[in-house]
């Protein structure tokens, strides 16, 4: 909720920081959808709002890893975010695949 406010805001930093906080929580306490959800809204987002597409890709790979496992199935989304880099980088046939 807080990083949408800050992102509404632009203010992406604060965001980003939010969503790496989020993050480290969903990590200790083992919860794959958590942490599923910070990887990709809560830091690839911002990241790519910013600007930061490698960083953003990372992360991305690691929600990849989770969409993979029994249960996960949210491969749509990763992709879909995926795509968005793709278009800002110019990559459209990339993306068109």
């Amino acid at each position: 909720m807080f990083g949408f406010v800050r992102r509404a805001q632009d203010r992406l930093e604060d965001a980003l920081a939010h969503g790496r906080e989020r993050f480290g929580i969903a990590e200790k306490l083992g919860e794959r959808l958590w942490l599923f959800n910070s990887l990709t809204i809560s830091l690839a987002q911002p990241l790519i709002e910013l600007g930061r597409f490698d960083e953003a890709w990372d992360y991305l790979e690691q929600a990849q890893q989770i969409s993979r496992e029994p249960g996960g199935g949210f491969a749509g989304v990763v992709h879909a975010y995926r795509i968005a880099i793709l278009v800002a980088r110019g990559r459209l046939d990339e993306a068109a695949r």
